[in-house]
């Protein structure tokens, strides 16, 4: 199998032609074949501006910074039952919504009390 030549194998030369060719009113089928390229070639160089933002792999683009889910848990450990508006109120969030609120806050992980455990027979022997 050989190279594939793409969008980045363009001359400069090549460029210019195909923005001319393309303000005259060509499409990219008839400019790849003016140029004698590949019509995939054509629009991946003018879809290369194009992109955007790309979805992160784990389905949602970030919104707090580090710092701020530092923070939240800071206060989220010091008022465990306080409602998600007032936590991320205290933090200095107030524009965040409800959604985010709770997949933040389930991320972060429950709080989890702490289980009592009965004192041992040997102890309560010394004890006594």
């Amino acid at each position: 199998m050989g190279r594939t030549r793409g969008a980045g194998d363009l001359s400069n030369i090549e460029r210019s032609k195909i923005m001319t060719l393309f303000s005259q009113g060509l499409d990219t089928l008839e400019i790849s074949k003016d140029l004698k390229r590949d019509h995939r070639t054509v629009q991946s160089y003018f879809n290369a501006g194009k992109t955007g933002r790309k979805k992160p792999k784990n389905g949602y683009h970030r919104f707090l910074s580090n710092r701020d889910l530092r923070k939240i848990k800071h206060i989220l450990v010091r008022n465990p039952h306080r409602s998600s508006g007032w936590i991320f109120a205290q933090a200095g969030l107030e524009n965040v919504s409800k959604s985010t609120r709770c997949r933040v806050l389930r991320e972060l992980g429950s709080v989890k009390n702490a289980k009592f455990n009965p004192p041992s027979v040997k102890f309560r022997e010394k004890r006594g």
